[in-house]
């Protein structure tokens, strides 16, 4: 899991310093090397670091978040050990929560053309509808030579409709892939159907997705039986019997993310 780097100022500064010299992590550190420092706040960067089973720091991710305009930029992104599988995915699932539940408009991040990890960062940006803006040609230089650097984008409509058109085999299902609600609810998928079970609701895998519109839950009461319908589409949907509060969080019919009303 990600952990705030606050909690762990020390040993990530000593982890980071441990590969100062190692030309595996060149393209971290770009031509300059520099004693690390956490942020006492998050009013422009955010930083965490992962831990292992055996609550050890193995990497470290940070990016800088506008709240004005729900903008993530400048991302890094570094593993202290080999095929570090659990990081990168805890990673792509915090990027995924920002567009889901809080609301971000964009991702913009940058990495160096002949990095090798940068073939997993253009299928990344790709699979999630983002798209390559531009290469800056010798943008840096460093262990004798010229590097390009490429920059990438993910806008939130185009996140929404890759998570809501991408095709979905029968009988194959990957659950870090359809993980679409909170992780603390119990989720069944039944990969014949691409259903997604939770104990609270029941949603349609292809109708459930975050949008970015907002709506809220309007009652009707006509004893003995209450209905919901959302304020958005202005359609019912079905719930259990004298529920007295809707307890979807999306609408089922037009994705838009439902706001409580006070």
């Amino acid at each position: 899991m990600l952990y705030p780097a606050q909690l762990y100022k020390e040993e990530l500064k000593r982890k980071l310093i441990e590969i100062w010299y190692n030309p595996k992590y060149q393209y971290y550190f770009d031509s300059g090397r520099y004693e690390f420092t956490v942020p006492d706040n998050t009013e422009y960067r955010r930083d965490f670091v992962h831990l292992d089973k055996n609550d050890n720091i193995d990497g470290y991710f940070s990016y800088h978040y506008n709240e004005a305009c729900k903008s993530m930029t400048n991302f890094g992104l570094v593993s202290f050990v080999d095929k570090n599988i659990d990081f990168i995915y805890d990673v792509i699932n915090h990027i995924k929560g920002m567009f889901m539940t809080k609301g971000a408009q964009r991702c913009e991040f940058w990495a160096f053309e002949d990095n090798p990890v940068n073939k997993f960062y253009s299928k990344f940006v790709e699979h999630y509808g983002g798209k390559q803006l531009a290469v800056c040609k010798r943008c840096s230089y460093f262990n004798g030579q010229y590097h390009n650097s490429v920059i990438y984008e993910i806008l939130v409509e185009d996140f929404v409709d890759a998570i809501r058109n991408r095709p979905r085999k029968k009988n194959k299902c990957n659950f870090k892939e359809l993980d679409l609600v909170k992780r603390s609810d119990v989720i069944d998928i039944t990969a014949e159907t691409g259903a997604l079970l939770t104990q609270e609701r029941v949603l349609d895998l292809q109708s459930y997705t975050v949008s970015v519109k907002q709506a809220n839950w309007v009652t009707t009461d006509s004893l003995p039986t209450r209905y919901f319908s959302c304020s958005n589409c202005e359609k019912e949907i079905t719930t259990s019997q004298n529920e007295y509060t809707c307890k979807y969080e999306y609408c089922p019919n037009c994705g838009a993310q439902m706001v409580p009303t006070y």
